[in-house]
C-alpha cells in the first residue's frame, strides 16, 4: 500500500510567495544562515545540554517571546546549566527546586527526573555516542539521516518524542528537512487545507508523525524551499503577528 503526495502548482506558488514575503524577518534570516548556509556547528556538551533543557521546558506549555519558559531560558546565570546541575549530589531535586523557585513553569517534577536520567550522556561515557550521532549530520545528505538521528534521540534521551527530538536537531543547526511539527505548524497546515485534520495526540505516534513530515517535505520540495525555513516563517508569524496572519488558504 502506498500513499502519493500530489502538490498542485498553485499550492507550491502560495508557499513560495509566503516564504518570500518573510525572507527579511530576523528569525527567518537567522534560521537560513544557520541551517541552510552555515557550516556544521562546533558542538559542546554545554550547548547540547542547554538546548535539551529548552526542549523539555517547552513541552506542553507556552513558549512565546514573553512566556515564563522563555524568560527562564534567558536567565543569567542560567540555573539549569550543565555545570550547575551535574555538581549536585541530587540533580533531580536541584532541578525541581530551581523551577519551583522561578515559578510559572509546569511539569517541574517530570523535567527534573528526565534531566537526571539524561545526565550520563553529558558527564559519562555516553557522550561519545551522542556526539557521534549529532556529528553524522551534514545537511546535504537529505532527510533520511536526519530522521534516523531524530529517532535515535527519541529512543535514547528521556523526554524527547518525535517533535522535540527534531527541535533539538534543528536548534543545533543540523537539519534542513525534518522539523518539529508543533501547534504553530499544525494550525497553519489545518488553515491551508492539509488533506487530514492534524492534532497533537496523533503526532505523538512516530509513524503518523513521519507521514505528516513527508507531506510537509513534499510541499516544500514543490515550492523549492527548505522545511526548516518554512518552519521559521510560520513560527515568526505566530509569535509576532498573531494567528490572524496565518489565516491563509490556497488562492
Amino acid at each position: 500500500m502506498e500513499i502519493r503526495w500530489r502538490i498542485s502548482p498553485r499550492e507550491a506558488d502560495t508557499v513560495r510567495a509566503l516564504v518570500r514575503s518573510r525572507r527579511r524577518d530576523a528569525f527567518v534570516k537567522n534560521r537560513t544562515r544557520r541551517n541552510v548556509l552555515g557550516e556544521r556547528p562546533q558542538l559542546s556538551k554545554a550547548m547540547v545540554w542547554h538546548l535539551l533543557t529548552m526542549c523539555l521546558l517547552t513541552t506542553q506549555q507556552r513558549s512565546g517571546p514573553t512566556s515564563r519558559v522563555t524568560v527562564f531560558l534567558a536567565s543569567r546565570p542560567y540555573p539549569l546549566r550543565l555545570s550547575a546541575v551535574s555538581r549536585h549530589r541530587d540533580p533531580q531535586s536541584y532541578v525541581v527546586h530551581e523551577l519551583r523557585r522561578f515559578g510559572g513553569i509546569r511539569r517541574g517534577t517530570t523535567i527534573g527526573a528526565q534531566l537526571a536520567e539524561n545526565l550520563p550522556f553529558f558527564v559519562g561515557s555516553q557522550w561519545s555516542e551522542l556526539k557521534s550521532v549529532l556529528t553524522s549530520l551534514p545537511s546535504s545528505r537529505g532527510f533520511i539521516p536526519e530522521r534516523c538521528a531524530a529517532e535515535w534521540l527519541a529512543e535514547s534521551l528521556a523526554g524527547l518524542g518525535p517533535k522535540q527530538s527534531r527541535n533539538l536537531l534543528q536548534s543545533l543547526g543540523l537539519t534542513r528537512y525534518e522539523i518539529p511539527i508543533d501547534s504553530r505548524i499544525t494550525r497553519w497546515l489545518n488553515e491551508v487545507g492539509f488533506p487530514i485534520r492534524l492534532n497533537a495526540a496523533g503526532l505523538a505516534d512516530p509513524a503518523y508523525y513521519n507521514f505528516v513530515s513527508d507531506g510537509v517535505r513534499e510541499l516544500c520540495k514543490a515550492a523549492r524551499v527548505y522545511p526548516c525555513v518554512l518552519d521559521a516563517v510560520v513560527f515568526s508569524m505566530a509569535d509576532r503577528d498573531g494567528w490572524e496572519a496565518l489565516n491563509l488558504r490556497w488562492a
